[in-house]
């Protein structure tokens, strides 16, 4: 027999999401739709609207699931390169399965648009005993998911509601360079610390913009982290004067909806292009990004303005805490820097690495805000939301 679910009984088993649009299928939003008018182009709206952390989770003791989806890419942005999806279960990855890129890689157009049916066999690999199942989507491609059929009855999952985390950063938090969307590090740590991802990992677009603040304002979390600093430079999009009034006023947007919730600002990790020439990034011939040197910051700079931020408000604000991106990754790891900025996938492997491990031992910032988060989330408790319903063929 098989189990059909359609976008609306879908719509309970999605997680990493903040807003959803229905059309003929239901896509997952990373950001508010209303946002996306107000962003400055439609590179960031592109980047804006693939599906980095984004996930499907629940409970089956199906051996065979399918998921019709339609996916829209962008190869001038991501490149003509296959979309993934992963499958784990009970925490351990079972399969990655790739919708094909469809573009002519002669003529890549600014879109490509495609609807498949993804197909996760199980059936030689486990026993048909329910288990928990998350499905990760694409971080290159704006997912629509129009039907799910699974050979036996789908739930939500039962476990107790984690610790809901939301991050926000560049390109190098949504990672788009690694093939496979479960080692982006962002979700790779929050499988190993066991935490609820929401992911705003914007390519190129981390400018402190406020719908960005605005979004995580507005959305439930327990846990926020804020990597801040490469666009910023890439882009030279502020000086030294307007740099340190925004970081002010994104972080007091978000204090309105989140009074007492631990915060992370994270400083840029190590780009050796950058520590002391400021921007605009631009591309050399040999097609590694170097820095233009003619624009006003520095991460250096960038660093400073976030300390001296940080311990502004840290008087009135014993939920702010601050954490050097280098101890994630350090000039010595300047080998994984594929183009210069970019890491390579063990690069975001030994990021995701780091990140869990000092978010586990005591002594620093990282671990005494996850630590915070985790205490006052068990004090509030949670409730699971209730079943679904599954058409039956």
């Amino acid at each position: 027999m098989t189990f059909s679910l359609d976008p609306v009984a879908i719509e309970p088993l999605l997680f990493g999401m903040v807003d959803t649009v229905r059309g003929p299928g239901l896509t997952p939003l990373r950001l508010p739709d209303r946002a996306f008018e107000q962003m400055f182009d439609e590179f960031s709206r592109a980047v804006a609207s693939f599906s980095a952390g984004i996930r499907l989770e629940f409970e089956s003791a199906a051996s065979r699931i399918e998921l019709n989806v339609t996916l829209t890419r962008h190869p001038l942005i991501t490149g003509n390169t296959p979309s993934s999806f992963c499958l784990f279960v009970d925490g351990e990855r079972v399969r990655t399965e790739e919708v094909p890129a469809t573009a002519d890689a002669g003529r890549v157009s600014e879109t490509d648009t495609v609807t498949a049916t993804v197909l996760f066999d199980i059936s030689e690999a486990l026993a048909p005993d329910r288990r928990s199942f998350q499905i990760w989507f694409p971080h290159d491609a704006k997912v629509s998911i129009n039907l799910l059929r699974a050979d036996a009855p789908v739930m939500p999952s039962s476990a107790a509601p984690r610790l809901r985390w939301i991050h926000y950063g560049s390109s190098i938090s949504q990672c788009v360079d690694t093939p496979d969307p479960s080692d982006s590090w962002p979700a790779a740590a929050s499988r190993e610390l066991d935490l609820d991802l929401i992911s705003m990992g914007l390519a190129g677009s981390c400018m402190l913009d406020p719908y960005a603040a605005r979004a995580i304002r507005d959305t439930p979390a327990d846990l926020i982290t804020l990597k801040i600093g490469i666009n910023i430079v890439g882009a030279d999009a502020f000086a030294a004067r307007s740099l340190s009034p925004v970081i002010h006023g994104f972080l007091d947007t978000i204090r309105d909806g989140h009074p007492d919730t631990p915060i992370v600002v994270i400083s840029p990790v190590f780009c050796g292009i950058h520590e002391f020439t400021p921007g605009p990034t631009v591309m050399s011939p040999d097609g590694r990004w170097t820095a233009a040197g003619t624009g006003n910051l520095t991460l250096m700079d960038i660093r400073h303005a976030l300390d001296r931020v940080v311990a502004d408000r840290v008087t009135h604000d014993r939920a702010l805490f601050h954490f050097d991106g280098r101890r994630l990754l350090g000039e010595h790891d300047s080998s994984h820097l594929y183009d210069s900025v970019h890491p390579d996938t063990d690069g975001y492997r030994m990021i995701a690495s780091r990140f869990s491990d000092l978010g586990r031992v005591a002594g620093n910032d990282l671990h005494d805000a996850i630590s915070a988060a985790r205490t006052r989330h068990a004090e509030a408790g949670g409730a699971k939301e209730g079943g679904v319903e599954a058409s039956k063929e």
